[in-house]
């Protein structure tokens, strides 16, 4: 299913006319496996936005599944199949909070076969953050590709056109 930011975070003139905060929405995109999911539930980790109780829950899902490494991954990855796989299927939308504004922040899949999910959250989004690999996967994230010789393009290099 596609992103779907709350009534209150779609209503930015309604926040602004209010005296409320500046409201800002942002993507994360991105290549498969480039730590989209990981970053922004530690993001919202480090501002408090969930409780240690919480993450320790998700820790040992994540260890009961094999991947003791993807407990901030899954807070934003809520679906079965999503924690199963390791992949972001759909776009997951959460909101956070500074002194002077209000963000939601979208995580869009990175896999190919989910690139509609990645554009639907995009086209809701005022800005977007384009996250590269910062292991091996770079050259395959950025490859220009070539249809014509099967090759296929790196997600980076297409969310980056996309957005």
């Amino acid at each position: 299913a596609p992103c779907r930011p709350t009534s209150r975070a779609r209503s930015t003139h309604t926040l602004k006319m209010s005296g409320d905060k500046e409201h800002l929405s942002i993507v994360i995109c991105g290549h498969v496996d480039s730590g989209k999911s990981t970053t922004t539930g530690r993001l919202i980790f480090e501002l408090g936005g969930i409780p240690e109780r919480e993450i320790e829950k998700l820790r040992a899902e994540a260890d009961a599944l094999g991947k003791s490494s993807f407990a901030f991954a899954f807070y934003m990855d809520r679906q079965k199949e999503e924690r199963e796989r390791g992949v972001t299927i759909s776009c997951t939308t959460k909101e956070f909070f500074t002194d002077t504004w209000h963000y939601t922040i979208i995580d869009a899949p990175g896999h190919r076969d989910f690139i509609k999910n990645m554009i639907s959250g995009a086209a809701q989004a005022d800005v977007a953050l384009l996250m590269v690999p910062a292991d091996g996967n770079f050259t395959t994230a950025i490859q220009k590709g070539n249809h014509k010789a099967g090759e296929v393009q790196g997600q980076t290099r297409q969310h980056a056109r996309l957005i």
